[in-house]
């Protein structure tokens, strides 16, 4: 005989009361994290620090000549042994808010010629601050003018620099007849 085990209806309710039970444990174990993490807190206090505010320093050079609008260094013709030009008068001024060096480069362009080698010049670049100067040079061939070095100079500092050009006599200024002689210059100013 073989027998057969229906289940009974009140089996069935069993069983899922169980699952039900579990389920509704897993449910409240679940909200109970939930709800335990999201109450975490801890104290804090911040305080605004002390600011401020940092600028760099700046270098602005300005050259310009006396009288105004003379736009070259060097500007003559028909110079003759023994002769001296007019002065050349430059201004340059330490417009930024730091102390610098001043340094005057050049370069000639002398068309094939020799007259750089006898026209010599005269120079004297004296600042607004008696301790920064003269700086004084005469007799220098133009050739070897470049570079005047180390002229220091303050922010707000005004130099002025006076160029005078001369073709002394000598044996051999023939050799320069016809000649002439292109001068650039460029100012440099850097920081102290």
């Amino acid at each position: 005989m073989t027998t057969s085990t229906t289940p009974t209806p009140s089996s069935r309710r069993t069983r899922r009361r169980g699952r039900t039970a579990v389920i509704g444990v897993a449910v409240a174990a679940a909200a109970a994290v939930a709800i335990g993490g999201g109450t975490y807190a801890a104290f804090t206090d911040s305080r605004t620090g002390p600011s401020g505010t940092l600028s760099s320093g700046t270098l602005t050079l300005d050259v310009r000549t006396n009288p105004s609008n003379t736009a070259t260094l060097l500007d003559a013709t028909n110079i003759v042994p023994g002769q001296t030009l007019p002065p050349k008068v430059l201004i340059v001024e330490n417009k930024g808010s730091i102390d610098g060096t001043l340094t005057i480069t050049g370069t000639l362009d002398t068309h094939g010629g020799q007259l750089q080698d006898q026209l010599t010049v005269a120079y004297n670049c004296t600042g607004d601050d008696p301790a920064h100067g003269p700086y004084v040079a005469s007799g220098v061939a133009l050739a070897g003018l470049f570079p005047i070095t180390g002229i220091p100079m303050s922010a707000g500092e005004r130099v002025t620099c006076n160029f005078r050009f001369t073709l002394p006599e000598r044996a051999d200024n023939n050799d320069v007849q016809g000649d002439r002689v292109t001068v650039a210059s460029t100012f440099t100013l850097t920081q102290a």
